[in-house]
This record gives C-alpha cells, sequence and structure tokens, in this order.
C-alpha cells in the first residue's frame, strides 16, 4: 500500500488554507500547432519524460535514412497532451528540428516519419496540465463528485498513486477531514459519503 500524506500536516495546512479552494492548474487557451511561435512554447525546461497520460513507439532510421514515432495520448477523455520530439542535434546542424505535436480527443495518435536519430520525447508541461501525475490528480479530483463538496484539498502524486486529504461537508452540514489513497484513474471516481471519501457507492 502506498504511504499517505501525513494527516496532522495536511490538516494543519488545510486550517492555514482558510477558504482558499483547491487550485487547479490551467493553461492559456491558446490555438496549438506545429508552428516556430508554438514549438518555442514548448521549452526544455519544463520537460516531463515519464509522463502517464503520454506513451511513444520509436522506429530508428532504416535504409533509406527514415526514422518513425507514434505518440498516444492516453487521456484523450481529458484533455490535450503536448509533446516534443527532439532530434539528434549533430544530424541536423544549424536548424530547430524539433517536432511539436498536439495529441487531442479527436486525434489522440499521430504517427510520423523523419530523418535522423532521436534524443527524446517529452511531455510539454508548460502547455498542457497532463504531464506531471500531480496535475492529473488535482484536475481528476476537482472534476470528481466529491471534488463538489470537499474543499482546501492536499494533493500529491505517488508513483501510480494520488494521495488525497480533503475537508469534506457531511449530511448534517458539518465538516469532516478525510484522507484516501487512489490509483490515479480512479480519481475522478471518488464521492464525498458523508464526509468520507470513496470510489465506490456510498
Amino acid at each position: 500500500m502506498k504511504k499517505p500524506i501525513s494527516k496532522l500536516l495536511a490538516i494543519a495546512a488545510i486550517l492555514a488554507a482558510g477558504s482558499v479552494a483547491l487550485h487547479v492548474h490551467a493553461k492559456d487557451d491558446v490555438d496549438l500547432d506545429d508552428s516556430d511561435e508554438y514549438a518555442e512554447s514548448c521549452t526544455l525546461t519544463t520537460p516531463v519524460e515519464n509522463a502517464p497520460c503520454l506513451t511513444a513507439v520509436l522506429t530508428q532510421p532504416d535504409s533509406l535514412g527514415k526514422s518513425g514515432y507514434t505518440l498516444t495520448n492516453e487521456c484523450a477523455s481529458r484533455g490535450d497532451v503536448v509533446a516534443k520530439v527532439n532530434l539528434r542535434e549533430d544530424e541536423f546542424p544549424g536548424t530547430t528540428a524539433d517536432h511539436t505535436v498536439r495529441l487531442t480527443s479527436s486525434q489522440k495518435t499521430v504517427k510520423k516519419t523523419t530523418t535522423g536519430r532521436f534524443d527524446g520525447i517529452y511531455c510539454c508541461n508548460d502547455s498542457s496540465d497532463l504531464c506531471e501525475p500531480v496535475d492529473i490528480c488535482e484536475r481528476d479530483f476537482a472534476n470528481s463528485v466529491a471534488g463538489q463538496t470537499c474543499t482546501n484539498s492536499v494533493i500529491e502524486a505517488d508513483g501510480d498513486y494520488c494521495n488525497i486529504v480533503s475537508n469534506c461537508t457531511t449530511l448534517q452540514g458539518g465538516a469532516s477531514v478525510d484522507e484516501i489513497s487512489v490509483y490515479w484513474s480512479d480519481t475522478k471516481k471518488l464521492r464525498n459519503c458523508d464526509g468520507a471519501l470513496s470510489f465506490a457507492n456510498c
């Protein structure tokens, strides 16, 4: 079982927050494409190599020097994922050869070919809020049934798990601080069961 957040620390953070509600990272609503202008927004100062919502399959150069990659947004129902494919600079001297790709709900898989070799594929955290596991935990909790009546939440990601402590209203109109650790894809199923967090029916 994954280690939960220290409840005392989380309660202290909730009390210190007062009336501050759960913050979900939101990005500007921009038109994303493969243009140079957009590619500049996906800087390597915020790369995420092991993003749970992005998978990649690479093929190295064939006899004609053609390489290929297939990118898939594994969380298409949650939103867009923006990926940057780095190509080796020594094979593209003096050029900006990196590819920036937007994966949407209507086009969740993209296949492309190019020349040269790959240096890596990253999820662009400055252009998508589905790169960091904690961002997914926060987003899904905010959109869950529990997120409507639980506030001042402290949320952490621990591997594939979301650890959540939140102040949830009770049926009597009071409030109860509860904690839960769930697999990240189950976070959107959470409910407030009379002040207790659960991903099963109350």
